[in-house]
């Protein structure tokens, strides 16, 4: 009887040690995320491509003093595009800060 009372007070502290486990990652796994995509509305504008722009031309209107080859980069990074080919309706995120 013994034993089988210890094995069950052994079980349950592995389920609290688990349960803790995962509810600290998740905890952790959130603070992390919510801090890394503190992004405001002041921190990057939304762009629908029109008919006939490019990559070229929205980096134009948001490159600041930056080069805007960099720009071109970073907007191709960002939104995971393989191709400078744009199209119409498709969205853009610019980061007005790199």
């Amino acid at each position: 009887m013994k034993i089988v009372k210890r094995k069950k007070i052994n079980l349950l502290k592995i389920i609290r040690i688990l349960t803790i486990t995962v509810t600290l990652a998740a905890v952790m796994m959130f603070a992390t995320k919510s801090q890394a995509s503190g992004l405001t509305a002041d921190s990057y504008q939304e762009v629908t491509v029109c008919r006939g722009d490019t990559l070229w031309d929205i980096a134009k209107k948001y490159k600041g003093d930056k080069n805007i080859q960099m720009v071109i980069y970073n907007i191709m990074k960002d939104n995971k595009l393989e191709t400078s080919g744009l199209h119409p309706g498709q969205q853009l995120i610019i980061y007005l800060k790199y």
